[in-house]
């Protein structure tokens, strides 16, 4: 995976269409043509004269044929946008010296796109509180977990603030077994998104679309190895999800993920 920052002045427009874009054809600038770096499932830091706005993934690789490059991306966009010069020296210290977004002068260069480094994207995205998610799918052979027809799913973006919230709801445990895994770091468990965040399928990152789950239940729901009726049964398995008072679930989560469930299940048959 690699890390971008992008200076979008035409924000509004290219967010609509969910693209970034640069016209290469009469312009050898580096930060113009490294659009062409670009690959699916890449990060993308978004900034204009108003601030870090949004965070982007990007949804597919460059065309490097195409010297009209549009790439297609899923905008995280801020409720408010983060201050330019605050953002800037909080991430400085992390830029690297060739090809910087930034100048020596603390000043935003004004090229199109740029390469970060790993800190500098860790600390940008503690600062708007997303973390990247690795989905990496490879079945494990000798178990029962569903199996995936592609070795690694696309990083998405989440809100760790919605998910945490959900978690600190059931102390850690398990929804679905009710198990409450114990580290040597504290209690563990996962926010599952029971409409996956990002594309094809665009989940909502809001707490009535997450369930505290332990990892291989986690896993089971992201295969539709079961569901869950809107009253709260369990769908594959035995048993009731454990719902808290304090915690709304989404009628429309569960009957999609019903459907996806079913179609799962007769696509097996």
């Amino acid at each position: 995976m690699q890390f971008f920052w992008v200076n979008q002045s035409k924000f509004k427009e290219e967010k609509e269409l969910g693209v970034i874009r640069a016209d290469t054809r009469d312009c050898n600038h580096h930060a113009r043509k490294r659009i062409f770096d670009v690959r699916k499932g890449d990060v993308i830091f978004s900034f204009s004269k108003y601030g870090f706005q949004a965070v982007l993934v990007a949804d597919e690789d460059a065309d490097v044929n195409n010297k009209k490059c549009e790439i297609s991306c899923t905008y995280n966009v801020f409720e408010s946008n983060f201050d330019l010069d605050t953002t800037i020296q909080l991430v400085q210290k992390h830029l690297q010296v060739l090809y910087s977004p930034v100048s020596a002068a603390g000043s935003r260069n004004q090229g199109y796109l740029y390469p970060l480094d790993e800190k500098a994207a860790l600390t940008l995205l503690e600062l708007c509180g997303l973390e990247i998610e690795s989905q990496d799918s490879n079945s494990e052979n000798g178990t029962n977990l569903p199996s995936r027809k592609e070795t690694l799913v696309s990083r998405i973006i989440r809100n760790t603030k919605m998910s945490q919230n959900v978690k600190t709801i059931y102390e850690n445990t398990c929804q679905v077994c009710g198990i409450r895994l114990i580290t040597s770091n504290g209690p563990y468990s996962e926010g599952a998104h029971i409409i996956p965040l990002g594309k094809p399928h665009n989940g909502p990152d809001h707490e009535s679309n997450i369930l505290c789950l332990c990892p291989n239940h986690h896993v089971l729901l992201d295969g539709f190895a079961f569901s869950i009726t809107e009253s709260g049964r369990l769908i594959g398995l035995e048993g009731e999800l454990t719902i808290s008072k304090n915690h709304t679930i989404s009628r429309k989560s569960l009957v999609w993920h019903q459907m996806m469930y079913n179609k799962a299940i007769n696509s097996d048959s």
